[in-house]
């Protein structure tokens, strides 16, 4: 683990970062973006299975890189008088990587769980330019933008404070931006996209995810989307999707 200095969290931000035995300079890079109540310590959960993948070929060599972000006060937003968190894992994060690592700032991808699911597709939906994939994994995402539109049982927890954020500033929402950005989302060299949630989820998230799953097809935006049955918020039946979801990212990257 180490830091960075941050202008926009105005403070050094902690990151940890992965890359292949022997790596030398001008790899793509995969920024993780990790869940609520999370850190950058999350990199360790994937990092076998990344491990796995380099060795099957499925995954090109890629510089891996997790930034630690808040929850409360973070949510992979730039908060109009406070830290700015998007712009630390959308600018600052690459920057670092290329800097420190040699990473290549255009050949990038990003993946995200729960609250970094959210955050992966925001930063995808908002600059469908920077990015050759996108996979969000059980994503902390809403059936609607606002508290009269979700379910009191869709915004448990934390999920009613980033709610609430996202219905204080309609730009973070991702209607929003899928919207505003359909037709670069569609094209032939938009982000591959690929969404996974369990349909048991314990936060029922399966039901945003449907949401937005529906919202990319109406608008005819190509994505990869999986339910995984049985599968809970982030159980051991997880896993296999995590896998595919890096294999996709790997096919992507390898063209």
């Amino acid at each position: 683990m180490t830091t960075f200095d941050s202008t926009a969290a105005g403070a050094p931000v902690e990151v940890r970062v992965l890359t292949p035995p022997g790596a030398g300079d001008g790899l793509p890079m995969l920024l993780l973006l990790h869940g609520a109540m999370s850190s950058a310590a999350a990199l360790d959960l994937y990092a076998p299975t990344i491990e796995a993948l380099w060795s099957s070929g499925e995954l090109p060599a890629v510089v891996v890189g997790c930034a630690s972000t808040p929850t409360q006060g973070g949510f992979y937003i730039d908060w109009p008088d406070g830290p700015a968190w998007e712009t630390v894992v959308a600018e600052e994060l690459p920057a670092h990587l290329v800097a420190a690592h040699g990473a290549d700032p255009t050949r990038r991808a990003v993946i995200g769980a729960s609250m970094g699911g959210y955050g992966a597709l925001k930063l995808a939906f908002a600059h469908p330019d920077r990015y050759l994939a996108a996979a969000a994994l059980s994503p902390a995402v809403f059936p609607g933008d606002t508290a009269a539109t979700v379910p009191e049982q869709n915004r448990v927890s934390v999920l009613g404070e980033l709610l609430a954020a996202i219905e204080a500033s309609p730009g973070d929402a991702l209607s929003t931006r899928l919207t505003a950005n359909a037709a670069a989302l569609r094209a032939e060299d938009g982000p591959a996209l690929f969404i996974a949630v369990g349909d048991h989820d314990d936060f029922r998230l399966q039901d945003g995810t449907e949401h937005v799953h529906r919202a990319l097809w109406d608008l005819g935006v190509p994505h990869e989307y999986v339910v995984r049955r049985g599968g809970t918020h982030a159980g051991p039946e997880m896993f296999a999707v995590q896998r595919a979801a890096l294999a996709f990212i790997g096919a992507v990257l390898a063209t």
